[in-house]
C-alpha cells in the first residue's frame, strides 16, 4: 500500500523545487491514480492540497509492458531516496511548516515551556506498535509531571493526521510512515523515536535537521517480562550481523523491523532525567525556569 514516508521524498523535494524562481511554472507527472486509495496516501494527496496554487500535479498511468512513449522537453527526476536531508535550512522548513499549519487552521507555536502536551504515537493495529507501551506511558508521566496522550495513526483524513504531533511538546513514536507528519512539530519541540531490536536507520535525523526539533533515538530491546527465551533467529541474527550490519542484510532488515518494539522503561527513565538536569526539557516547577522572564 501507499507510504508517506516513501512519497513526501519525492513530494516535498517537488514542492521546494516549484518555489524557486527558476521552477515556478513546473508540473509535478506521478504516475498513479489519485482516487486509488492504494496507490496514494491520504497523508500525501492533502499536502499535495496545501501546496496546489503553487505546484500543477498531472496524474499519468502506470507504465505496462507496451507502455506508449512520453516525453518531456526538460525533467527532474524524483526517486528514492531523493536527499533525505531536503529540507535545506531553518527558514525553508519554517515556511513549509507554517503552510501546512496555516491550511488546517492550527496555531503556529513553540514548544511550550514547561512542557504541557506529551504525546505516544501507538500503532496499534500494526507490528510495528510499543507492546510494553502502557509502561513507556507509566514512566513518563513519573518522569515529566504531565497527562500522556495516546494518539493511533491512520489513513485520516489529512489534518486529522497532522494534529496527532502538531500541538505537542514531546512526541514517542515508533520508527515508521507514520513519522512524515513529524516535519510540523512545533519548534523547540522532542521527538523520541523508538526502534524494534536489530532495526535501525537514521532516516528521520536528516528529515529533522533544520525544523529546531531535538530528536532522540532509543534501541528496541528484548523484554525478560515477556516470557521465554528470544527467538533463534533473532539471536542469530544478532550474532551474525548485530546491530551495525543487520540493515544492509535484507532477510535481517525485513525481520528486524516486522518486529514488535519493547522500549526498555529504565534507559527511557535515564534518557528523560538527563534531558530534565540538562534543561533541554523543561518540567514545571524546574530550576531552570528560574530568571527566564
Amino acid at each position: 500500500g501507499p507510504n508517506p514516508h516513501h512519497e513526501v521524498e519525492k513530494i516535498i523535494p517537488a514542492i521546494l523545487f516549484s518555489q524557486l524562481q527558476e521552477f515556478k511554472n513546473s508540473t509535478l507527472f506521478w504516475f498513479a491514480d489519485p482516487a486509488d486509495s492504494t496507490m496514494i496516501s491520504k497523508w500525501s494527496l492533502g499536502l499535495l492540497k496545501v501546496f496546489s496554487n503553487d505546484l500543477k500535479v498531472m496524474y499519468l498511468s502506470l507504465i505496462g509492458r507496451n507502455p506508449a512513449t512520453i516525453c518531456f522537453e526538460d525533467a527532474i527526476l524524483f526517486s528514492g531516496v531523493t536527499n533525505s536531508g531536503y529540507i535545506p535550512n531553518v527558514t525553508t522548513h519554517d515556511w513549509f511548516r507554517n503552510r501546512v499549519l496555516d491550511y488546517c487552521d492550527i496555531p503556529s507555536v513553540n514548544a511550550s515551556r514547561p512542557i504541557r502536551d506529551v504525546t505516544i504515537v501507538h500503532r496499534s493495529n500494526s507490528s510495528r506498535n510499543i507492546e510494553n507501551h502502557d509502561f513507556v506511558k507509566s514512566t513518563m508521566e513519573e518522569k515529566l509531571k504531565v497527562p500522556i496522550k495516546i494518539a493511533v495513526p491512520g489513513p485520516w483524513e489529512f489534518c486529522d493526521q497532522v494534529k496527532l504531533v502538531a500541538e505537542a511538546d514531546i512526541v514517542l513514536t515508533p520508527h515508521g510512515s507514520q513519522n512524515a507528519n513529524l516535519v510540523v512539530l512545533r519548534p523547540g519541540a522532542t521527538v523520541i523515536e523508538v526502534f524494534p531490536l536489530l532495526y535501525y536507520i537514521d532516516w528521520y535525523s536528516h528529515y529533522l535537521h533544520a525544523g529546531r526539533i531535538s530528536h532522540f533515538e532509543v534501541f528496541g530491546t528484548w523484554l525478560s517480562e515477556k516470557g521465554g527465551s528470544m527467538p533463534l533467529v533473532m539471536r542469530l541474527y544478532a550474532y551474525l550481523y548485530g546491530w551495525q550490519r543487520c540493515f544492509f542484510v535484507k532477510k535481517c532488515m525485513n525481520y528486524g523491523k516486522s518486529q514488535q518494539i519493547y522500549v526498555d522503561v529504565g534507559y527511557l527513565a535515564r534518557l528523560l532525567q538527563s534531558l530534565i538536569n540538562s534543561c533541554d526539557v523543561v518540567v514545571a516547577h524546574s530550576d531552570c525556569l528560574l530568571g527566564s522572564g
